[in-house]
């Protein structure tokens, strides 16, 4: 995974750090088809500007367009 060094205060890198981790999950739960979950996590979170939500949702409706959903 691709190291990033957060100069600043501890709040600051825990709160970058945490964020980093958020979004992370939310972009595996979708690609996982856990949409539900990853979507409260994001809008928790609020990551929505972070996350390709909108892309996954998209696909969700594709892959159940061809019965795979």
């Amino acid at each position: 995974m691709l190291q990033v060094d957060v100069t600043g205060p501890p709040e600051v890198k825990r709160h970058f750090h945490r964020v980093r981790f958020e979004r992370i999950l939310v972009d595996y739960l979708l690609r996982e088809g856990f949409y539900e979950s990853a979507l409260t996590l994001a809008s928790d979170s609020q990551l929505h500007d972070l996350v390709d939500v909108d892309l996954f949702l998209a696909c969700r409706k594709v892959r159940t367009a061809f019965g795979r959903g």
